[in-house]
């Protein structure tokens, strides 16, 4: 078919590495369920994924192609190679996200107009649980408030479940073997006395038998054999990659949508292991050939991507 001819895709993930990933294989999923795909970072992100992954990484084909718009911040230092301020850019990519699109020649192309929405937050928002009163509202057992109206959560939710609002962090440890693998990264700031306990930790714990890294493949780490267990910021896509990887976590969440993941990963003890294996088990059946996500991403592309 030729490019013309196909169904045109335009994927914009919000510009942070986090976001990057999925929507990049999201996108490669509908290329090869045949469309055409328009990939679209802000210039920072497009250098810094030039410059990670070397000068062919991005390079296009004619129906799968790259392209960037400004993010509207100023150049950081050339020092520093990680995500901007996520606060500017929230407020900086909605102001400058339309205007260039509408200046490509996407503009000739049919489209989809999506808006951001608060979601769930709207509704913690008319029930006039948020924003907190004041401080006490920390101490006095408020955010012990359940919520149970929430689509598809149990109904043991807690309001402190969407209220944390600290710092990120991450690392993995394997120790079924020998070797020891340890990754730490973070895009936000951490207190220098908590980093300072964590690394004097990690140093203390694997001296003799272990690796500093400035970055490594989450992903291909969490799949390998001698990861025995995840100490994870509970970030969705840690816990997506866990969770297809059949490693126990150990969680330590900060903000977002963190401890809301945490809390459903909970498992104790000797359960933790098998609960793994089981939901690796799960993930595969329901990302195979028939399987819910299979089919559920089947369900997108006929009844909303290419509904007329």
């Amino acid at each position: 078919m030729a490019v013309a001819d196909k169904p045109h895709a335009v994927c914009i993930p919000y510009p942070a590495q986090g976001h990057i990933n999925p929507v990049l294989k999201l996108a490669k999923l509908l290329h090869s369920k045949g469309f055409h795909i328009t990939f679209v970072n802000t210039e920072y992100n497009h250098k810094r994924l030039l410059r990670s992954r070397g000068p062919a990484a991005l390079a296009s084909l004619p129906d799968f192609r790259f392209d960037t718009i400004p993010d509207g911040l100023p150049p950081p230092p050339p020092s520093v190679d990680a995500t901007q301020d996520i606060p500017s850019l929230c407020v900086i990519h909605l102001q400058n996200l339309h205007s260039p699109l509408l200046r490509s020649p996407l503009k000739a192309q049919r489209h989809r107009d999506f808006q951001r929405s608060p979601g769930d937050y709207k509704h913690l928002v008319e029930r006039g649980l948020t924003p907190l009163k004041d401080e006490s509202c920390h101490r006095n057992g408020y955010l012990n408030t359940t919520i149970d109206w929430l689509p598809g959560m149990n109904d043991d939710i807690q309001l402190r479940a969407t209220s944390r609002v600290l710092t990120n962090s991450r690392s993995s440890r394997g120790d079924s073997r020998i070797a020891t693998r340890i990754f730490y990264g973070s895009y936000d700031r951490i207190s220098s006395p908590c980093l300072g306990d964590f690394a004097g930790g990690v140093r203390a714990e694997t001296r003799e038998r272990g690796m500093l890294a400035s970055w490594c493949s989450q992903e291909q780490i969490l799949k390998h054999e001698a990861i025995a267990g995840f100490l994870t910021h509970s970030g969705w896509n840690s816990t997506i990659e866990s969770l297809c990887g059949g490693v126990p976590v150990i969680c330590w969440p900060f903000f977002a949508e963190q401890p809301t993941n945490c809390r459903y990963s909970w498992d104790k003890g000797r359960e933790m292991k098998s609960a793994a294996v089981e939901w690796k088990r799960k993930a595969e059946a329901a990302a195979g050939a028939g399987g819910s996500s299979y089919l559920n991403l089947d369900n997108l592309i006929r009844e909303v991507l290419l509904s007329k």
